[in-house]
């Protein structure tokens, strides 16, 4: 098991804002448990869960997409390595730049991010170090991670990282339309792709399968795979890396629309090869499969209000093929 710290979950009795739903709650519901996420903590901006079914998975949910870009922007810019391993920390002015060129709006960055927790504590490692300002969200973010113990602060010294513990991060869902939130199909999809990225990340036996599923597809197949993880910037020589991508495209087919492209020009499709791999992980049996034996997780998601902003890449895909 997993030394992680102890504390009173029943002592915490904050809910999230009315406006914003928690549909993980309701999603991810064991059968034998009130729900597979426990709220920990409401700070100002953002909810902090954690995972009953894997310990290791701890979920942060921003009140809206400005609270997440001016939390998450340069954090994630250092950790997915645009500022280089050994560079001084960018300033918020070069990131929102960065950003800016790429086409992207600053203020409201794409909706799901997971890191593992000595990554982040590596860009709070190197802000002191380097003696970087914070933000008031980036320093409230550390400071509610240090009080869960998840990170050490400075004065009870570093201590070893947390073993293969992840943390997703994304935007609550509004029942009513909001640019600054996401829909609750958009939640549930978004959501239900992170953990799976968490569950590779934290659960030796399902990355054991998920890397078995990618060695034994066909060569063509990987080929395929390979020429759109190309386009999206992934190294195509790094296996780990793409099992890792493609089983969470798996779960979630209809996010994965221009990937279904180069695969059916080989002859499959994402609804094909996630027939395969569900039916896989099942026989693999516990613990591989114990976040997708859940409620919600197995069965492909149902289409709802909200689906059109999922789709888009499905409908563009489908618009190119013809």
């Amino acid at each position: 098991m997993f030394d992680l710290p102890a504390f009173d979950l029943s002592a915490v009795a904050a809910s999230p804002p009315m406006v914003i739903e928690t549909p993980a709650i309701e999603l991810m519901r064991p059968p034998t448990e009130a729900g597979s996420f426990v709220l920990v903590t409401t700070e100002t901006g953002f909810t902090i869960y954690r995972s009953w079914v894997n310990p290791a998975i701890w979920l942060l949910v921003f009140d809206d997409l400005r609270v997440q870009a001016r939390t998450y922007k340069r954090l994630a810019h250092v950790l997915e390595g645009r500022s280089g391993a050994n560079g001084s920390l960018p300033d918020e002015q070069t990131v929102t730049n960065w950003f800016r060129r790429t086409g992207a709006d600053p203020e409201r960055l794409r909706y799901g991010h997971d890191f593992r927790l000595d990554e982040i504590r590596s860009f709070f490692d190197r802000a002191e170090a380097q003696g970087a300002d914070l933000n008031d969200a980036e320093a409230a973010l550390r400071d509610a991670l240090w009080t869960l113990g998840l990170l050490a602060a400075p004065a009870a010294g570093r201590g070893p990282p947390l073993p293969d513990t992840v943390l997703i991060a994304l935007v609550g869902a509004s029942a009513m339309p909001s640019s600054e939130h996401l829909t609750p199909a958009e939640y549930r999809a978004v959501l239900r792709h992170e953990l799976s990225h968490a569950e590779f990340e934290t659960n030796s036996a399902y990355r054991s399968y998920c890397l078995d599923f990618w060695q034994g597809l066909p060569s063509t197949v990987r080929d395929a795979i390979r020429r759109q993880f190309i386009r999206w910037h992934y190294d195509p020589h790094d296996d780990r890396r793409l099992a890792n991508e493609l089983q969470a495209y798996l779960w979630e087919v209809e996010l994965g629309g221009y990937l279904d492209l180069y695969l059916r020009r080989a002859g499959t499709s994402l609804a094909a090869l996630r027939t395969d791999f569900v039916a896989g992980v099942e026989d693999r049996g516990e613990p591989a499969a114990r976040l997708f034996r859940l409620p919600g997780m197995r069965e492909p998601l149902a289409r709802g209000p909200g689906w059109d902003r999922i789709g888009f890449a499905r409908k563009r895909t489908e618009e190119n093929e013809r």
